[in-house]
């Protein structure tokens, strides 16, 4: 890797920065953990933020090389830049770039394209949230590549703000409580009824995002990240995007009676989803008030998938001809179509009627002779 490789020692450093972890005296020494409080037992659980950590810092060669100065020259220079990116949340864009990668002021003028992509790598790996520098390509943001940018004049708490909106306020909307979803949008349900496959996301913007056209759901599977950051704070206010997020993700996995299936394919899929999807201790990382909850993020994206699970969309060439043609005037030339039908059936029983009383009356005015012996 470009920055190194990554160490059981980088890993500690990492989670040090991001929760505040104290480490017993034996792991600090690579040795077996002997503290009773110690969380080192929760690395393993981490497994999949640790890989995608890796996967981050590889691509980092392809924007910046040790030949040219880079901005970050080993994983030690990047988890310095993250523990000073933690502290300074209330800086704008422009005022983070010197402190976090402590550049003086002859610095700044070089390069500053290269030191806006180490920053948003920095953003991704600490936050799970993917940002771009205010030059980014507007035309690339059309297309949905890339998230909206981090403007410089802007703080980094303004664009988590601008990053993540509310819903309206619950009580214009209906639907909003976390009991509303918990029956129909389960992984069996969204798999079997509304067919949609699901692919994982790192970028927690993108959690519970629908692609209509595809039948692609994303769904931002780090578990284990977001169950650490609401440990952090169980005991401030509850950030309710945290919560939320974590509650549709251990909620989409199967639950249930026997006629559910509950099993872990119909959520993993054919992905690498995080396994602590599949399990939730709500009493570790939160408070007992917190469990009833309504939903002020990702309300109108559930909203969405309940509609596909009450509505799915046609599959197949027959439900597909069925549906292109169920518009109003299709329907509407249906009926006037069946309304020509009947009269025309009308019209026939009335002729044949006629046809039968002219026999009948001709019968009994003009009756036949029985033949003679």
């Amino acid at each position: 890797m470009p920055l190194g490789g990554v160490t059981e020692a980088h890993r500690r450093r990492l989670c040090k920065a991001l929760w505040s972890w104290a480490f017993c005296d034996a792991c600090e020494q690579d040795q077996a953990c002997i503290g009773t409080a110690c969380p080192a037992e929760r690395l393993r659980h981490l497994k999949t933020f640790f890989n995608h950590f890796e996967e981050t810092i590889a691509t980092y060669d392809a924007v910046e090389s040790v030949s040219r100065q880079a901005t970050l020259k080993s994983l030690d220079n990047l988890l310095g830049a993250l523990e000073r990116l933690k502290t300074s949340s209330h800086m704008t864009r422009q005022q983070a770039i010197p402190t976090v990668f402590q550049l003086q002021q002859k610095q700044l003028a070089q390069e500053d394209a290269r030191k806006e992509l180490a920053l948003n790598m920095v953003v991704e790996i600490a936050f799970l949230v993917t940002c771009a520098g205010q030059r980014h390509s507007l035309s690339a943001l059309e297309r949905g590549m890339h998230s909206a940018p981090w403007k410089s004049d802007d703080t980094f708490i303004t664009f988590i703000i601008d990053s993540f909106p509310q819903a309206e306020e619950q009580s214009e909307r209906k639907g909003g409580n976390a009991v509303d979803f918990e029956g129909c949008l389960t992984a069996y349900h969204l798999r079997k009824e509304a067919k949609l496959r699901f692919q994982p996301t790192n970028d927690l913007r993108n959690h519970l995002k629908l692609d209509r056209k595809s039948g692609v759901l994303e769904i931002f599977h780090h578990a284990a990240f977001l169950k650490e950051q609401l440990r952090l704070s169980k005991t401030l206010p509850a950030d309710c995007l945290l919560t939320e997020s974590l509650a549709r993700c251990v909620s989409l996995r199967c639950h249930g009676d026997s006629t559910d299936l509950p099993k872990e394919e119909h959520f993993r899929g054919n992905f690498d989803f995080d396994r602590d999807c599949l399990r939730f201790e709500w009493t570790a990382i939160r408070h007992n008030t917190e469990k009833d909850m309504s939903y002020n993020y990702w309300l109108e994206r559930l909203e969405i998938l309940r509609d596909e699970v009450e509505n799915p969309r046609p599959q197949g060439f027959v439900e597909l001809w069925l549906e292109r043609r169920s518009a109003p005037r299709y329907v509407m030339l249906a009926t006037l179509i069946g309304v020509v039908i009947a009269v025309l059936l009308g019209a026939a029983a009335l002729g044949i009627s006629a046809y039968q009383t002219y026999v009948a009356y001709n019968a009994w005015k003009y009756p036949v002779a029985p033949p003679t012996a």
